[in-house]
């Protein structure tokens, strides 16, 4: 039920051959189920160094890292926190949820939620920012085999993959952004391209109620 820290400064100065080890610098102790899921603010985002938890406890918590201190507690998924992330410039952070939904969120709000994203019909289990290329989006892979690109201008989906067979635990983009890659229980990784410009009027999905 806690978020552990640890130093890689040993990894980076060990010698050729050598097994370092990691170094416990601190416990964050608070949620009241198994932590699932945690990330750090990127750098250069507005307010302290965080790192950000999502628990089967249906929260999330953001803590400074330097005071290891809990900064909030942010409640609003009604079933396990399986995902969170920040986006590239912090500014926001999106979490995926066993309740079918994505809530994103403003961390310098208290409790404030910018948009819930509806439209996976089972647990959404990873989720992505796109970041380094022309224009931004949010990926997110979910149980019912599906993953649902979003336009952050207005929070709607631009783009549906349906190319797994089985349900899509994991998604990722690409450093430039180019590529998004997922993997499924079907036993396959798939890399998609993505286009560099925005989304137009033609290339948004009407999404079925989850």
């Amino acid at each position: 039920n806690n978020v552990k820290l640890w130093s890689t400064k040993e990894l980076a100065g060990a010698q050729p051959g050598a097994t370092p080890s990691l170094v416990e610098v601190a416990t964050l102790n608070g949620h009241d189920g198994d932590v699932v899921a945690c990330c750090f603010s990127p750098p250069g985002a507005r307010g302290p160094f965080s790192v950000a938890s999502g628990s089967e406890d249906k929260h999330i918590r953001l803590w400074d890292v330097e005071r290891e201190d809990c900064l909030q507690t942010v409640i609003g998924h009604t079933a396990e926190v399986c995902c969170v992330q920040y986006s590239p410039e912090g500014d926001i952070f999106a979490s995926g949820s066993s309740d079918r939904t994505v809530r994103v969120c403003d961390p310098r709000q208290r409790h404030r939620c910018v948009q819930t994203l509806e439209g996976h019909s089972a647990s959404v289990y990873s989720l992505s920012f796109r970041r380094g290329a022309g224009y931004g989006m949010l990926a997110t892979a979910s149980q019912d085999c599906l993953v649902n690109l979003w336009d952050p201008r207005m929070w709607r989906c631009c783009r549906q993959i349906s190319t797994h067979v089985g349900e899509v635990v994991s998604c990722a983009f690409s450093m430039d952004g180019a590529l998004l890659a997922t993997g499924s229980a079907d036993m396959c990784v798939h890399i998609h391209r993505i286009r560099d410009t925005a989304p137009n009027d033609n290339d948004y999905v009407e999404l079925a109620p989850p």
